[in-house]
């Protein structure tokens, strides 16, 4: 890992939260052999391609909202930013192996963050005001995604999505079924990548 790299990470966050992402790696890299929780070229860069991606956001999102994570994966980018400090984030995936791996690691590094395994479609309560996400879905059914996880509040939610570089396509389909508002951020870790932070959704 290049010093660039750290240097972006402690931009965010303390040494010894830094500390505590390198354990996060080691602990991947254990469980990939027999789970497959990331793909296994991307541990090379983990630091870059999962942590940094991750804290990224922290500059995007408002992190006073009740956050949901959905398809949170090996814990991205949710459990980075939990480990982070940021409070009230659900991290949610319908797979049961990496929902134990996610208690496994709030365990020991102590995390403040709530774990749920199950479909999106079956979650309840649903009371979300921000949803985050990466690569998980197609824009169209975040945003359906969204409107379901905030029927029980009477926040507008916010969607925040790492897209990839399909992102303006996504977006053209997906106003054929919702109106929104959006704003663009260009990923600091993949100049093919953007972060959408959208608003405003109302389905056609």
């Amino acid at each position: 890992m290049s010093s660039r790299v750290e240097d972006k990470i402690l931009s965010y966050v303390s040494r010894e939260t830094y500390e505590k992402y390198k354990l996060y790696m080691q602990l991947i890299e254990n469980w990939n052999r027999q789970t497959s929780l990331i793909q296994i070229d991307t541990l090379a860069n983990f630091m870059e391609r999962h942590i940094l991606d991750s804290l990224q956001l922290l500059s995007i999102m408002d992190i006073s909202k009740n956050t949901i994570d959905i398809g949170t994966g090996a814990g991205f980018p949710g459990m980075v930013l939990a480990i982070a400090g940021v409070k009230k984030i659900t991290l949610c995936d319908s797979n049961r192996r990496k929902t134990v791996f996610l208690h496994e690691i709030q365990r020991e590094l102590k995390v403040d963050v709530n774990i749920v395994c199950s479909r999106v479609e079956s979650l309840s309560p649903c009371h979300f005001e921000q949803v985050i996400t990466r690569a998980c879905s197609e824009l169209s059914t975040l945003l359906e995604h969204t409107l379901y996880v905030s029927r029980e509040t009477l926040e507008k939610p916010i969607l925040v999505a790492l897209k990839g570089k399909s992102y303006q396509s996504e977006i053209e389909t997906a106003q054929k079924k919702f109106n929104f508002n959006y704003e663009k951020f260009n990923s600091m870790t993949d100049r093919n990548s953007v972060i959408l932070k959208i608003g405003e959704i109302v389905k056609l």
